[in-house]
């Protein structure tokens, strides 16, 4: 599957909210690319500097995870964790460089839409039977080829 990534520039001089990104409540594996400029010039990221995504979701919880730097942007993933609660999260990137170095970039929006498909019901639904019957019937599989890939059962 192609990787979605949502692009986005921040302006470190600005303090207000500049940009906004959709996603579904319950998504994984986006990415948000955060190009970084300073009173409108580009803003060099050092790849010695850390970054790190952190914000709070709309249910008060707050999360922090490690971003990349790729070239000039940083990269960060949107994790379940993230949009497990519909409604708009705030987020920031933190970039930590050496001599106790912080610049924090202006806040932007994750607004996490409501899923369509509640999870909880196939957990109670006839599919459910169905699901553990394969999981139960893979998990007998990874059993059975892994001890036969054991090293006392090679020759």
């Amino acid at each position: 599957m192609q990787q979605a990534v949502f692009y986005i520039d921040l302006d470190i001089d600005d303090a207000f909210s500049q940009a906004t990104v959709n996603a579904r409540q319950g998504e994984s594996g986006r990415k948000i690319s955060v190009s970084l400029s300073q009173s409108g010039k580009p803003f060099s990221v050092a790849e010695s500097c850390h970054g790190v995504f952190a914000g709070t979701r709309p249910d008060g919880q707050s999360f922090f995870d490690d971003c990349t730097v790729v070239g000039e942007s940083l990269v960060c993933t949107l994790s379940s964790r993230i949009t497990a609660v519909p409604g708009a999260v705030k987020a920031e990137l933190r970039l930590y460089g050496g001599e106790d170095l912080l610049i924090t970039t202006p806040s932007f929006a994750i607004q996490v839409c409501e899923s369509a498909f509640d999870e909880g019901e196939i957990a109670q639904g006839e599919e459910a039977s169905t699901l553990t019957r394969l999981i139960n019937q893979a998990q007998e599989l990874i059993d059975t080829y892994g001890s036969a890939q054991s090293p006392e059962n090679i020759s």
